[in-house]
């Protein structure tokens, strides 16, 4: 049956429908066009363009951005891998800067990672910037105190780069993976943080 919306102006209480999880909102043919909520949604899985991309176990499924950005939500800067199992283990928007040329002798950002759930790898992405050019911004990833990654930057404005490294094998233990920052001249501007878990 196909009723005319106008019906819904003026609600005043709760629709529901006489039978649960039988009953449709719109179809392939009537097409609702926005979905507007001050709440929340709760749902058992969630397509996009005809493909489920969560499952009903909050699994991502179906998705091959590799290195692509994401730019809403609560994440404003995601890199996912092509990977059946991914999770955001750790996200830091504050923005630090240094003028050191050497690495400082402890973590300036870092999280305690207890590997609960397996994981073999862990993408540690992170927004840079170096003040002028000819000068090169560093991010150095240090797990348990040892640096075992390293990104850099000439750009002068903010840009995202990543590296992947060995997880942290312990499940029962915490093990402090972070990131130390220097320069070789000028001043390094460093924000978004994201440390993600992986299966290879």
């Amino acid at each position: 049956m196909v009723l005319d919306p106008s019906f819904l102006n003026a609600v005043n209480t709760s629709v529901l429908p006489v039978a649960d999880n039988t009953y449709d909102l719109g179809s392939s043919s009537y097409r609702w066009r926005n979905l507007l909520l001050a709440g929340y949604a709760n749902v058992g899985s969630l397509q996009i363009g005809g493909t489920e991309v969560i499952d009903s176990l909050r699994n991502l499924k179906n998705v091959s951005i590799d290195a692509s950005l994401i730019t809403s939500g609560t994440i404003a800067l995601a890199r996912l891998p092509t990977l059946a199992k991914v999770a955001l283990y750790a996200y830091d928007e504050k923005e630090t800067t240094t003028a050191a040329t050497s690495y400082p002798t402890s973590d300036q950002k870092y999280f305690l990672f207890a590997n609960v759930f397996g994981w073999n790898r862990l993408r540690v992405v992170v927004e840079g910037k170096i003040s002028a050019s000819g000068y090169t911004a560093y991010a150095g990833v240090y797990v348990a105190g040892s640096q075992v990654a390293e990104l850099s930057w000439t750009e002068t404005s903010y840009t995202v780069k990543y590296v992947d490294v060995t997880a942290p094998t312990s499940s029962t233990t915490t093990t402090q993976v972070g990131l130390r920052f220097k320069v070789s001249g000028g001043t390094g501007y460093f924000r978004t943080v994201e440390v993600w878990g992986m299966y290879a």
